[in-house]
């Protein structure tokens, strides 16, 4: 019998046991920041539950259910792949991750990708602000392909566009 093998397994049996306590800190931050209607900086509703959580915004409504990944090393992590619930079989349009140590994330390579703590009294909007971005680079926002098969739209544009307007340029 391997050791190393032995020990990784053990690891993981313990980091899977600490999920669901994390998930339900998670799910309980989201409800702190929806009883605080002031609070809320982001059109848009989130309902996590056993289940997993659902938000709506933009006028599609995403659906994610946790699932224990393992990641490099011996680490595990938390992935939520939202997807439209229209289309459930679907690509997901964003992958958020949860670590053991309570960071939400929008990647798994460099601090940069953190979101923030899973506790955070915003959490809920900064997790509706990552799901909105995805959204509007999705292909569900993006237009038909034009003549030359280029496209049209995206954030970036969407954003040139208000500014154009907003400033007269």
């Amino acid at each position: 019998m391997n050791y190393q093998h032995q020990d990784a397994i053990w690891e993981a049996h313990y980091a899977i046991k600490k999920i669901p306590a994390l998930y339900q800190g998670l799910c309980d931050a989201f409800l702190m920041q929806e009883g605080d209607q002031a609070e809320k900086k982001f059109p848009g509703d989130l309902i996590a539950g056993q289940d997993g959580i659902s938000a709506t915004l933009l006028g599609v409504t995403l659906v994610a259910k946790p699932r224990p990944v393992f990641v490099a090393g011996s680490e595990f992590v938390v992935e939520f792949a939202f997807r439209p619930l229209q289309h459930p079989d679907a690509k997901a349009i964003c992958l958020i991750y949860l670590t053991l140590s309570g960071i939400l994330k929008r990647g798994l390579t460099s601090d940069s990708d953190n979101i923030c703590n899973y506790d955070n009294r915003f959490v809920r909007d900064y997790l509706l602000n990552e799901l909105g971005i995805a959204l509007l680079n999705s292909n569900l926002y993006a237009p038909e392909p034009v003549g030359d098969g280029g496209q049209l739209g995206g954030l970036d544009t969407i954003i040139q566009r208000m500014t154009q307007t907003q400033w007269g340029k």
